[in-house]
């Protein structure tokens, strides 16, 4: 499957226009809970200026992120963006934050002390990544996870990886129950995104209304964010999840929206944004979704015309919006934009910027994940190896794993227990080397640099076979523990180790930090 040039721009300025629509629509119902009838726009009177709605605002800051470092975009670079554009401190937003300003970094900022890792400030910014990777949905995760693990982890993760493989597949397919399949493949099978999605797809099979099918889905995959900044008590009668555990309830809104609106474009937004709940996120998405499927020319002229072509922002530093090389203010700029930039994260059989007849992009096949695991880590780093076109799965890996990509390794370090250093009680850290370069048996050097109160087993120095021909990772299990604290005063709480790996009788060496917290 291909897209030429006037197919793919046309779906690009689709997408788009749809998460403007939807992100405007539902703005108003925001946060409440209850069955609404919602028919078109409560704005009145926008004539072309529809208010701002920071579900967009993120991605525009991704794409001044992508437009400078293409396939090198890490987690660490997204992070740094986040820190100096994204305002807002709030929720997922603030703790990714705060949690980045103490020195952690991704995957730890979006997990440690987190309340809100599950929440949809996630899957709200998956589309940037599916239009830069359109019809390969693998890409897409791949860049979807870099940016997810700043602010979430577990099913706030899963919701973006599993937007961003849908509607990247949804340049070249248009079935829903495709590519509901397609976006599934992709997250573990029993996590709550993927439970929440199937209730929508059951309730609908089993005939039963829209209302109804909301009713089931707070049920059995409830969630918070209607009541939250509720002042009369209503839940409806509805168990209520942990706070910010939203992102699973409200994608089960979404698919609602989707599968009772039978893919028309009108009816889907306005049963989602009915439903209540983040209704500003869930009709923004399906807007975007359903803006792919049709591309911008076949989107309805009633729900375009109020907005036009505008874009507001509301979370953006506009001090700063010159080092962004300014800020689109229209969705034909953003989309132009994201179609000069797709060549930078497309592989050379992907993509064909000069051929005969113009631009053209090809599609993977199959669209499908088929290396699933219940557990796993996306890969997040390196560029240009068949290998890390895909994401790769890691069954035994921990969550909350930093990877680092040197030209002849990669190095993983696991937190299996978390960042926090306790008296008398040991902190396990892995780490695991995968050569990545020749075929030929080397040795690497280990050394840890940490306080000295900090005592570190099996050692501080180590040196370990590297078996490039076999594949097999060296890996180097290590246990943490601060018994030996000096009498007095306490050392500052935080903690960095530093671990060096070198390559022996070479110049190669790489260097992973992380920073640990003394309870």
């Amino acid at each position: 499957m291909e897209l030429n040039a006037k197919m793919l721009y046309d779906k690009i300025q689709g997408c788009w226009n749809g998460k403007n629509i939807g992100g405007v629509l539902g703005a108003p119902l925001e946060g409440k809970r209850g069955v609404f009838d919602v028919q078109f726009y409560l704005q009145q009177d926008m004539d072309g200026n529809p208010p701002p709605n920071d579900d967009l605002d993120l991605q525009l800051v991704w794409l001044a992120a992508a437009e400078k470092y293409g396939q090198q975009l890490t987690p660490e670079i997204l992070g740094e963006y986040w820190l100096t554009f994204i305002t807002p401190h709030w929720n997922e937003y603030g703790r990714g934050k705060a949690n980045m300003v103490s020195g952690l970094v991704p995957p730890l900022s979006g997990h440690v002390e987190n309340t809100y890792h599950n929440s949809c400030g996630c899957f709200i910014r998956s589309e940037i990544w599916a239009c830069l990777c359109p019809g390969n949905p693998a890409l897409a995760v791949k860049y979807a996870y870099r940016d997810g693990v700043i602010d979430h982890s577990e099913d706030g993760l899963y919701g973006e990886l599993f937007c961003a493989a849908l509607e990247s597949a949804a340049f070249v397919e248009s079935d829903r129950d495709t590519l509901v399949k397609t976006g599934l493949s992709y997250i573990p099978e029993n996590c709550l995104v993927a439970r929440a999605v199937k209730l929508a797809q059951e309730c609908y099979q089993q005939g039963l209304t829209w209302q109804e099918a909301r009713k089931r889905m707070m049920q059995e995959v409830p969630g918070t964010f209607g009541i939250q900044g509720s002042t009369d008590g209503n839940t409806e009668g509805f168990p209520t999840s942990p706070a910010g555990n939203d992102a699973p309830n409200n994608i089960g809104l979404m698919m609602i929206g989707w599968l009772y609106g039978k893919n028309d474009f009108g009816k889907s937004l306005c049963i989602a944004v009915g439903c209540g709940e983040d209704t500003d996120c869930t009709a923004g998405t399906l807007g975007a979704i359903l803006g792919i499927i049709h591309g911008s020319s076949r989107l309805p002229q009633e729900w375009l015309h109020p907005i036009q072509d505008k874009i507001n922002t509301l979370c953006i530093e506009k001090t700063k919006a010159h080092l962004l090389n300014g800020i689109p203010g229209t969705v034909t700029e953003l989309s132009d934009r994201i179609l000069q930039t797709i060549p930078r994260f497309l592989y050379r059989d992907m993509c064909e910027i000069l051929p005969e007849g113009g631009y053209r992009v090809f599609s993977q096949e199959p669209l499908a994940c088929t290396a699933r695991r219940t557990n796993y880590v996306p890969g997040i780093g390196g560029v240009g190896d068949t290998q890390d076109r895909n994401p790769v799965f890691h069954e035994n890996f921990s969550p909350l794993t930093i990877r680092k990509d040197h030209h002849m390794f990669r190095l993983y370090l696991e937190h299996p227990q978390g960042v926090f250093l306790q008296n008398d009680r040991q902190l396990s850290l892995r780490l695991t080397v995968e050569a990545t370069a020749f075929s030929c048996q080397q040795w690497i050097h280990v050394r840890i640099y940490a306080p000295d109160f900090l005592a570190v087993s099996p050692g501080r120095a180590m040196s370990l076979p590297l078996h490039n021909t076999m594949q097999t990772p060296s890996v180097v299990e290590l246990a943490l523990s601060a018994q030996n604290l000096p009498l007095g005063e306490p050392p500052a709480g935080e903690v960095d180790v530093l671990i060096e790996v070198s390559l022996t009788g070479r110049h190669s060496y790489e260097v992973v930090k992380t920073r640990l917290y003394i309870r």
